[in-house]
């Protein structure tokens, strides 16, 4: 069961660029969306310049993180000095919690859970798998119990990451979207 996670899913990347350009045509209209986006292409490169430490734990923990974070950063940097860190965190959420609904069939292969007798045991088992080996999020205890599972990390790459890029409140943005994408499984396993 499970395996690692290792940042926005296939389906996700699919349907990230569509997700994006509608927040910021949302947020911006789209003569300063454009703006927008060059602005923070512009910081993306300039994040990965000055920040060699985060760009070695984004690509250790995979090249599309590593792709995919300065440009998460460009994006607040740039809505950060344009409104405020508050209002650029909650525009990166909903990119974040949009995104969600297209990843969580991907990280959870639910039509394989469902053909098991118990599909919320077979999914406690598969998440077991995901974090057991681990190194980004190395587990330290699994709780399990017959309406749930809880499951303690030791440390988080997305905390590791936000740090070494100079902004910890991004690591939310994991979380965030898994807020988002478990109640959109619930029901099915």
């Amino acid at each position: 069961y499970g395996h690692g996670i290792t940042g926005v899913t296939p389906n996700g990347r699919r349907h990230m660029p569509r997700i994006v350009l509608r927040a910021v045509r949302k947020e911006f209209g789209v003569l300063k969306g454009i703006v927008f986006l060059a602005l923070s292409l512009v910081r993306s490169v300039l994040v990965k310049r000055r920040n060699p430490e985060g760009m070695r734990l984004a690509a250790d923990y995979s090249s599309e993180f590593a792709n995919d974070f300065p440009m998460i950063v460009g994006m607040y940097e740039t809505h950060s000095n344009w409104t405020d860190a508050d209002e650029a965190y909650g525009f990166l959420r909903t990119i974040v919690q949009t995104s969600a609904q297209y990843q969580m069939y991907d990280l959870y292969p639910v039509e394989e859970l469902q053909e098991f007798t118990d599909p919320f045991e077979a999914f406690k088992r598969y998440n077991y798998g995901i974090f057991a080996d681990d190194d980004n999020y190395p587990m330290e205890e699994f709780v399990d119990e017959p309406n749930h599972c809880q499951i303690m990390v030791g440390s988080c790459a997305n905390v590791q990451i936000a740090h070494a890029f100079g902004y910890p409140e991004l690591a939310k943005l994991g979380c965030d979207h898994d807020l988002a994408g478990y109640p959109l499984i619930e029901d099915d396993v």
